[in-house]
C-alpha cells in the first residue's frame, strides 16, 4: 500500500526530490493506511472494550470519553513534532490548523537530517502510546480502556507520518530536508557533492 515510486525529480542543483504532503494522491495513500488501521486495530478493539465494560457492569457509553481524548492527542502530536523541529533545526518551526487539521513544519530557511526528519516523524507516535500505557497500567478497567483505545486511535492519525518516514528512508543519510510551501524538499547541500 506504502507507495515506493521515485519523487518527482528537481533541475536544482541540490534537490534530489519533493515531497508535497498535501497533495490528492498522497492524502489517499495517508488516509487508507489510517483506514486499515482502524479496521484492523480500532474496531474490533472498540467492540472487545464494550464487551469488556458490559460484563463488568460499567455503561458503555462511558467509553465515549475516548472521543475528547483522541482529540487532544491530535494537539499533542503536533507539538511534539514541533518541540522535535525546534530542537533539530534551532529555529523555532511554523505551528498552524490547515484543512481543519493542525500541523507543525520547518521555518522556511532551515533545515534537518534526513535521520532526523525520521525520529520527527515517529515520536509523537512512540511518545504518546507510551505515555498512554503507562498511564493506562496503574488506571482503573474504565481508565484503562480509556487510555488503550486512545493510543490505538492515536495510531490512525501517526498514518501519515508513517508514510513520510517510509519515503525518506529510500533517500541516504546524508540528506536533508527542508519546507517550501507544502513541500517537503530532500536535497544535499552541495559542498557534499
Amino acid at each position: 500500500m506504502l507507495d515506493n515510486k521515485p519523487d518527482k525529480i528537481e533541475k536544482s542543483k541540490d534537490s534530489i526530490a519533493r515531497f508535497n504532503h498535501w497533495d490528492e494522491r498522497n492524502k489517499r495513500v495517508t488516509y487508507g493506511l489510517g483506514l486499515v488501521i482502524v479496521m484492523s486495530l480500532g474496531i474490533p478493539v472498540w467492540f472487545l472494550s464494550i464487551f469488556i465494560l458490559v460484563g463488568n457492569g460499567i455503561a458503555y457509553l462511558k467509553l465515549f470519553l475516548v472521543v475528547p481524548a483522541a482529540i487532544s492527542t491530535v494537539l499533542i502530536h503536533e507539538l511534539v513534532h514541533y518541540m522535535f523541529h525546534w530542537v533539530f533545526s534551532k529555529k523555532r518551526p511554523i505551528l498552524g490548523f490547515k484543512r481543519p487539521f493542525p500541523y507543525s513544519k520547518l521555518r522556511e530557511n532551515s533545515s534537518i537530517s534526513r535521520n532526523q526528519g525520521i525520529v520527527s516523524a515517529l515520536s509523537p507516535l512512540i511518545i504518546i502510546t507510551v505515555v498512554c500505557v503507562l498511564l493506562a497500567i496503574k488506571g482503573s478497567p474504565m481508565t484503562q480502556l480509556i487510555f488503550i483505545l486512545t493510543a490505538y486511535f492515536h495510531a490512525t492519525i501517526c498514518s501519515g507520518d508513517i508514510v513520510s518516514t517510509n519515503r525518506l528512508l529510500k533517500y541516504p543519510k546524508d540528506t536533508r530536508l527542508r519546507v517550501e510551501g507544502d513541500e517537503t524538499v530532500i536535497f544535499r547541500e552541495l559542498n557534499m557533492e
